[in-house]
């Protein structure tokens, strides 16, 4: 049980995410609140199966089962900042007046859609008006 302690704090100590340690802190602590819950469901699931039994086991288990959904989910974490920044810089390299092209494009869709819909909505209530007066 120490052994991943001091592994979780070492992994833990590299990353900082806002770069504020009270904030760090405060999402430390719900990330670790999260993953804790989830450990301990799974090990719950493991008790109940019989695959463990016994305090150090389950304790064991618990570590274990944390770690790896930590490691997991930072991974995962870091893989979609990758692929998010990815994106971010083939959006960059879009010349600008594609952006212009496409931001014109769709107010002018836009405005033949609204002048289409209450034309057609004028001339439904003109038949109806129309079908009433005979």
């Amino acid at each position: 049980m120490k052994e991943y302690k001091k592994l979780l704090t070492f992994f833990v100590g590299l990353i900082a995410i806002s770069g504020i340690g009270l904030i760090d802190d405060l999402i430390w602590g719900v990330v670790f609140g999260i993953v804790g819950l989830i450990a301990y469901a799974i090990v719950g699931v493991l008790y109940k199966i019989g695959i463990i039994s016994g305090i150090k086991a389950g304790s064991e288990a618990n570590s274990a089962i944390f770690m790896i959904i930590l490691i997991s989910g930072i991974s995962l974490a870091l893989w979609l900042i990758k692929v998010i920044n990815a994106f971010k810089e083939w959006l960059l390299s879009i010349p600008n007046w594609v952006w212009w092209t496409t931001l014109g494009v769709s107010i002018a869709l836009t405005i033949a859609f609204m002048v289409f819909y209450i034309a057609k909505t004028k001339l439904k209530k003109g038949k109806k008006e129309a079908i009433e007066k005979s």
